[in-house]
């Protein structure tokens, strides 16, 4: 009986805390609006199974947005291609994110250009941006499947655009 009840109540300790969040936010617009609204935060990783128990899944934020503009009842979801960037500010923190367009030397002509939403982690002479890139390992059928993130860094600047960092870079 003790553990249908420990069962319980991990399962609904789960629940809760994998339910959204929201935070206040903004959007701009490809036309360079700025619509004030709330965003959807998660602290839940749908790929782990996990919940942060500190911070929010900031992965998911690099490909979609989730955004309900003031005095609307429902969330859109957004790409970016949709908005030219977002922010929000959650637990006096404030995350904003711009989109651009990551160009690489892959073999597969679709993954040669990708819109990608950025972090901005650094402004001052120099702007850092930052993506959160999640790769799965290729397993055999019937073992777990292992799923990894990496961080990949951007500087930026009007004259030289986006260019991507040395793999050794790392923010202080």
């Amino acid at each position: 009986m003790k553990r249908h009840i420990i069962i319980v109540i991990a399962f609904t300790l789960h629940t809760l805390a994998a339910q959204s969040n929201t935070a206040p936010g903004y959007i701009v617009t490809n036309n360079s609006d700025t619509i004030a609204g709330e965003v959807k935060v998660s602290r839940y990783d749908i790929y782990t199974g996990g919940i942060l128990c500190s911070g929010i899944n900031l992965e998911p934020f690099h490909s979609v947005l989730y955004f309900r503009q003031s005095n609307q009842s429902r969330f859109k979801s957004f790409r970016p291609k949709d908005i030219s960037g977002f922010g929000f500010t959650y637990k006096s923190v404030d995350y904003i994110f711009k989109t651009f367009t990551i160009e690489s030397k892959s073999i597969v002509k679709s993954e040669r250009r990708r819109l990608r939403f950025l972090n901005l982690i650094h402004q001052s002479e120099n702007i850092i941006y930052r993506d959160i890139v999640r790769k799965g390992d290729v397993v055999m059928p019937g073992t777990q499947s292992k799923v990894t993130d990496y961080y990949d860094y951007y500087s930026y600047d009007k004259t030289h655009g986006l260019k991507k960092l040395d793999a050794g870079y790392r923010p202080h």
